[in-house]
């Protein structure tokens, strides 16, 4: 199972501010991932092309095992296609 939970923020100057999870669930396994993301993007242009840019930390709040541990970074670049 897939549980994407989300609290965004956004500003009136398009910057965004958002904690969220990407847990899942293996119920055969009995395994838990419960990763929790803090991500600050901002909405740009090049050109006539709007782009979210951003960047955050992850913390895994629990994981298996034999699985990921600790922080870890990200970063995003979102291409948007308005109608």
């Amino acid at each position: 199972m897939f549980l994407q939970p989300f609290l965004a923020y956004n500003t009136k100057d398009a910057w965004t501010f958002t904690i969220q999870s990407e847990t899942t669930i293996d119920w055969e396994a009995d395994d838990l991932t419960v990763p929790v993301n803090g991500i600050v993007s901002k909405l740009a242009t090049f050109g006539k092309q709007p782009i979210s840019l951003g960047m955050g930390l992850r913390w895994w709040a629990t994981a298996p095992d034999s699985g990921p541990e600790g922080l870890g970074f990200r970063y995003l670049v979102t291409f948007l296609f308005p109608k």
